[in-house]
């Protein structure tokens, strides 16, 4: 149960962490209708500069429904997001094949978009595009680390390739604010025409980890349980055994042990224990946490399996501290015991 909390914890904190990391800007605002990206870019700086006086930077975006088909026929409907490779306003982590946006040959895909359709790097798929009109076919590149979400991440070049125009339409704009308030830059957003939504990345993030703090408390709760439950068990189990061998321990005392060098011996004993119940329960404990992460995974929701080093550790420590509280009550037993009393009931 200690192990499972663990990977249950680790991959959700990793794993949303990676996807806040993922917004590298400060506001996003849709637009109601395809638009030139350079003008589009120019309206928004100039709006938040007359409004607030702020200093903005702004990526024209694209995003829109995809279908995307695979050879077998198998079809998926998400949403495809198009932006500017040479400086795309998206860190992006990327779990296999090429760096996010590193050429224009091909579509990146979310990790969801791989686990649902079952495709991998280097498959050719078909892209059906309604903004277009049009079917396009195209190679995945690589997949990236998107927690929430299953989108088709296109290169702005390919975009417009696609569309034989040599002009990038966006419908979305990606604003960073340099200099100024980002709630103020967002109500200026307000007056800009066209618009029809204006989204507070800091707010989204902010309610998404408030939503996420009823899944932190329980895995806190199912952990603690866990450990609770190891400190009872081996509490126990250690002082029953330190008992049953109460006179053997009393008799290397009359023998001259000191009440140190029994403690020791005790102690590897138990350490060896805790080895060997270590080994074998430490990957049914991460497999068993990684399959209860598993056990919620949606279209557009799932997590990367984690466990990080650290981690390990503190969870061998946690084991120890236990074993180290569970046997202090039967070694104490043993030097309360009566050496005389011992002597007399031995047969040498």
């Amino acid at each position: 149960m200690i192990f499972s909390a663990v990977a249950m914890w680790d991959s959700m904190q990793v794993n949303f962490a990676t996807y806040n990391a993922i917004l590298d800007y400060d506001l996003r605002v849709d637009m109601s209708s395809f638009q030139s990206d350079t003008a589009l870019e120019q309206r928004v700086q100039e709006i938040a500069a007359a409004e607030t006086g702020a200093a903005v930077d702004v990526q024209a975006a694209l995003m829109g429904p995809v279908t995307i088909e695979r050879p077998d026929g198998e079809i998926f409907d998400t949403v495809a997001i198009a932006m500017d490779e040479r400086d795309p306003f998206f860190d992006l982590e990327t779990l296999e094949g090429e760096e996010a946006f590193s050429n224009t040959d091909g579509v990146w895909i979310g990790h969801n978009v791989q686990r649902v359709l079952g495709v991998d790097v280097g498959d050719t798929v078909v892209l059906v595009l309604p903004a277009f009109n049009a079917r396009y076919e195209t190679t995945i590149q690589g997949i990236v680390h998107y927690t929430v979400g299953s989108p088709v991440l296109v290169p702005r070049s390919l975009v417009m390739e696609w569309s034989g125009t040599g002009v990038f339409v966006a419908n979305t704009t990606l604003v960073r604010v340099q200099d100024g308030d980002p709630d103020d830059v967002r109500d200026a957003m307000l007056g800009l025409s066209g618009m029809y939504a204006v989204e507070s990345v800091s707010d989204a993030k902010a309610d998404l980890d408030y939503y996420l703090q009823y899944f932190r408390v329980g895995i806190i709760v199912f952990g603690s349980f866990g450990f609770i439950l190891t400190l009872a068990v081996l509490f126990n189990t250690v002082d029953g055994s330190l008992r049953e061998r109460r006179q053997e321990l009393a008799v290397l005392r009359a023998l001259g042990s000191r009440p140190s060098e029994i403690a020791l011996v005790v102690t590897l004993e138990l350490l060896l224990m805790v080895a060997i119940g270590a080994l074998i329960g430490i990957p049914i404990g991460r497999e068993a946490g990684y399959y209860l992460n598993g056990a919620y995974a949606l279209d557009y929701f799932g997590q990367v399996n984690v466990m990080r080093p650290l981690s390990y550790v503190l969870g061998v420590l946690s084991m120890l501290i236990v074993v180290l509280l569970a046997e202090i009550p039967g070694l104490r037993t043993v030097q309360r015991v009566d050496l005389g009393h011992v002597s007399k009931s031995q047969s040498f």
